[in-house]
């Protein structure tokens, strides 16, 4: 499996049609080339040259599928939510290097033992953002499965991360309730979000539209927002980011007053952020 261009199409009466039918393609990799059957093909969504791609699935394996179609050997590939490794040893068939971070002590221990040749960290994105960008200082690729079914404010906070910080030029998400928002988003009924080939038809007002969303509904409760740290690795207090009275433990609240939950910069709250503005519900 791999990359591979379609140089010719044959008849389906050459292969005997229906089932026998073939289409010959030319791997990239290697310059063989092979028949295959039209089934086996998965159409390439992302291209070297584009700025940014992001690619939702809700199911493993669909975002296998893409470990294997959207990757090149000049890709560098930083895989948050490593898990058990599975994905991240397809990621380093298809890439040039692939690190995999996951936040789990056991899966950590049991994917080095596993796969000794690769390359694997134990480190939570939301909780020590910095370790996490200075190992993937100028990776391009990043996968992203925090598990499927998480819930959708924790996945957006970090695909936003993701995109300031490490500005990838493919982004790709498994996560359930980030499909729903693309194919059966209550917010939007009367106008489906995707095309019937899977393409978003204006990917920038539903992801914007998204992210307001989910601001809003961590101005309902602020612990809806995900954990976040300052860049010296305090603990923001959400609290004091998303009420109109502030933390109410003030100057016994062990976590940072001083930045926002949303910028990381210092001198106002994630409600008034300007970067950022938050609509009040």
């Amino acid at each position: 499996t791999g990359r591979a261009k379609v140089v010719e199409c044959t008849s389906q009466e050459e292969h005997g049609g229906g089932e026998d039918a073939r289409v010959k393609v030319k791997f990239e990799c290697c310059g063989l080339e092979a028949h295959v059957r039209p089934a086996r093909l998965s159409p390439v969504r992302s291209l070297p040259n584009h700025r940014r791609c992001g690619l939702v699935t809700a199911s493993t394996d669909a975002y296998r599928k893409l470990a294997r179609s959207e990757l090149t050997r000049q890709d560098f590939v930083l895989e948050i939510g490593s898990s058990l490794g599975l994905c991240t040893q397809t990621l380093a068939q298809h890439a040039r290097w692939v690190i995999g971070v996951d936040n789990s002590k056991e899966n950590v221990a049991k994917t080095q033992e596993e796969y000794p040749w690769l390359q694997f960290e134990r480190l939570d994105p939301f909780l020590e953002p910095e370790k996490v960008l200075q190992l993937a200082q100028g990776y391009n690729v990043v996968f992203v499965d925090i598990g499927g079914n998480r819930e959708l404010s924790a996945v957006v906070r970090l695909v936003q991360w993701v995109e300031e910080e490490l500005d990838p030029r493919l982004i790709v998400v498994k996560s359930q309730a980030m499909h729903v928002t693309l194919t059966k988003d209550k917010h939007n009924a009367a106008q489906p979000w995707t095309d019937k080939t899977g393409r978003v038809c204006d990917s920038e007002k539903w992801w914007n539209g998204l992210q307001e969303r989910v601001k809003r509904s961590w101005c309902c409760h602020p612990l809806k927002a995900p954990k976040r740290c300052t860049r010296t690795g305090n603990i923001i207090c959400r609290y004091h980011n998303y009420t109109k009275e502030g933390c109410k433990k003030r100057s016994t609240c062990l976590y940072d007053h001083e930045t926002c939950h949303i910028c990381l910069q210092e001198g106002h709250v994630a409600m008034s952020c300007p970067t950022h503005l938050v609509a009040e519900k």
